[in-house]
């Protein structure tokens, strides 16, 4: 038991005493907040003690409380089970009752799930000796604490806002025959505009419960709104919704859940572009994660993907992203299911080729292996300090000087993945568009025009006042003179690249996650390092040490490799890029939190320099101008940069 031999506070036994005695009553199933506070009153317990109390209780099965909606503690959770029994209906003898299997909302909770104030109030009616109706408001709110009902977003088109939201969903109540994609396909599409799918994504298990499906419906129909067929009903189906990716209505996601797997398509009409396949698939993942973690259970899957006119029900076809190298032939590979061959591309390009950096996240072997990795090899140190305390006392002050929008139109799309400044241009990433782009940030960016490239653009880095170094997605890097635009050289790599610095005449390459090839402008490799984690994202070498990160945590190493220190900490929830300055300072984003996070050389201190008041919308690129002691920063997706003047503070020693 997880909570065995947990210390607790003395007086929580008076508490303890006094919930007992409550729940031996029969009569009592529920209490409101107020009696309880004023029953501690009596016990002289403050107030303040009692929500970590409930909290506990409720952690460990006695009661049902959440904080957030504490107006009542429901002390008999079977109690609360027969309130759910009476909406999760079968056969009872209100079947029997002529009058209300005639109602249209008797028909929609059969058929869709849908649950309005009506049906419930008579659904209730049940078990009148139990006050359901009384508490009604409470317990639906319970209920959706536990995922067994939803209330759908709001879209455009539902006028009568308050009959919606009166409504809930109740997906484990859906009966409605298996709707086929082609009739759900028919009411997304029509003959004046060009309908295009995505290849299926496939979260595949050993062993798929179907609460997890119906988690998953559950997160979807709260983050997005469900799309609506013509007379205005919810596509919500046995085992498949469709759902609106934005405001637009032009992109859609259609999840589908069949024998031990979750299916997951993005659907397009007309000319709408779509470029977020990272982004849908790591949000599937997490919210896996979360499942596993809130659920208390241990599944496994693996990331496949399937052609675009494939039954995401059938296995045959479903490949991974090593299945698809070892099964390519002249960028094509042969598909099980439909018996001939499909170009690599569609399943590369949108979910396989980020299989490996969404697992890379995901992995719960990393924290053992990093573990083991820092047990062997770092130093032994003094305990750090309370972080608290601490966090203000790093020795620099940040002012925002000026903000930029590098879009042209508000009807450009691109992808920021990094940036540098030299002199008075600041460099861009462009990942969606394959190109750079260029501006001077002394005319407010006005000034912008790009630099195509033959391929995606992920990292760059500066090499001299006009050349810069640029790694790209076809494990290549482009040397490129940026006052030209041209392209004066191309270094092949022996695997994925995924990150690049450059110091005293030397490319330092991450090839896969793990280790470091340290080459020259020719590409010819001098040595490897190996890094102390096999999920790097990101390097910076500045002096006589390398920085790199992975998702969570920042390691500073000696030139060979050797760590000197490692920061992780809870703040630090998905980093993307790093940056050093002249006192040794690493900076970082991070997407997690929309912050830039800096940590002083000591790797011990730390402080939060920019936070979402200042305009931050999932940072992404970083770099440090050491000559002018200004910081740039890019959101990944808006178009926003932000540069900072950086100031160093003076330091005073505690004694």
């Amino acid at each position: 038991m997880m909570y065995f031999a947990e210390e607790l506070p003395m007086h929580w036994i008076q508490l303890e005493n006094a919930l007992s005695v409550l729940k031996d009553d029969s009569k009592q199933n529920i209490l409101s907040w107020q009696s309880f506070v004023d029953l501690a009153e009596m016990l002289s317990i403050k107030e303040q003690e009692l929500l970590p109390f409930l909290t506990y209780q409720h952690k460990i099965g006695n009661i049902i409380f959440f904080a957030e909606i504490k107006e009542y503690i429901i002390l008999r959770p079977d109690w609360l089970v027969k309130c759910f029994r009476c909406l999760v209906c079968d056969n009872h003898p209100l079947k029997r009752n002529i009058e209300i299997v005639k109602l249209t909302d008797w028909h929609n909770l059969e058929k869709t799930g849908q649950l309005s104030d009506n049906i419930i109030d008579r659904l209730f009616e049940k078990e009148p000796d139990l006050e359901f109706g009384k508490y009604k408001t409470h317990i639906l709110h319970v209920m959706e604490k536990f995922d067994i009902i939803v209330k759908p977003q709001l879209t455009a088109t539902d006028n009568d806002s308050s009959l919606i939201q009166s409504s809930y969903y109740m997906p484990c109540m859906i009966t409605t025959q298996s709707t086929s994609l082609d009739i759900i396909q028919n009411i997304f599409g029509s003959e004046r505009s060009r309908f295009s799918s995505s290849p299926w994504l496939i979260l595949e298990f050993e062993f798929l419960p179907l609460a997890y499906f119906n988690h998953i419906l559950f997160y979807y129909i709260t983050k997005y709104t469900v799309c609506e067929e013509k007379e205005g009903r919810k596509t919500l189906y046995r085992g498949k919704t469709l759902v609106n990716i934005d405001k637009t209505e032009l992109r859609k996601i259609c999840i589908c859940f069949s024998k031990n797997a979750i299916a997951l398509q993005v659907w397009k009409l007309a000319d709408a572009k779509f470029s977020r396949y990272d982004t849908i698939l790591e949000e599937l993942c997490r919210k896996i994660e979360e499942l596993k973690k809130k659920l208390s259970q241990n599944i496994s899957y693996d990331i496949k993907a399937k052609c675009r006119n494939g039954d995401y029900a059938n296995t045959q076809g479903r490949i991974t992203d090593k299945e698809l190298g070892e099964m390519c032939e002249q960028g094509r590979y042969y598909c099980r299911e439909h018996t001939y061959t499909h170009s690599k591309n569609d399943v590369e390009n949108t979910w396989l080729q980020y299989a490996d950096m969404v697992r890379a996240k995901l992995n719960k072997e990393q924290d053992e292996r990093k573990s083991t990795f820092i047990m062997e090899n770092a130093p032994n140190k003094e305990e750090a300090q309370d972080q608290e305390s601490v966090k203000n006392s790093l020795p620099v002050s940040v002012t925002l000087r000026k903000q930029l929008n590098i879009k042209k139109s508000t009807n450009e799309y691109n992808r920021i993945s990094s940036c540098i400044k030299i002199g008075n241009k600041l460099v861009f990433t462009d990942y969606l568009n394959n190109r750079l782009i260029i501006c001077n940030y002394h005319v407010d960016g006005t000034d912008i025009h790009h630099i195509p490239l033959s391929n995606k653009p992920k990292r760059i880095k500066v090499i001299n006042i006009n050349t810069v170094a640029v790694c790209c997605g076809n494990n290549s890097i482009l040397i490129i003179n940026i006052s030209t635009g041209s392209v004066t050289s191309t270094i092949k790599t022996s695997g994925y690249c995924s990150g690049i610095s450059y110091n005293d005449n030397n490319l330092y390459v991450i090839i896969g996650r793990r280790k470091i090839h340290v080459m020259t402008l020719k590409g010819e490799v001098k040595r490897t390092i190996l890094l102390p984690s096999d999920l790097i994202t990101d390097i910076t070498v500045d002096r006589d040490r390398l920085v790199c990160i992975d998702y969570r945590a920042i390691y500073s190493c000696s030139l060979d490799g050797k760590l000197m220190w490692m920061f992780e900490k809870d703040i630090l929830k998905d980093l993307n890029r790093v940056t050093t300055d002249n006192g040794g300072n690493v900076y970082v984003t991070d997407g997690g939190t929309n912050n830039v996070v800096v940590v002083f050389d000591d790797g011990q201190h730390y402080t939060e320099i920019v936070t979402n008041p200042d305009g931050f919308d999932k940072p992404m690129g970083i770099y440090f101008d050491k000559r002018e002691n200004i910081l740039l920063v890019c959101n990944f997706d808006d178009g926003k940069a932000s540069l900072f003047d950086v100031k160093k503070k003076p330091i005073y020693n505690e004694h």
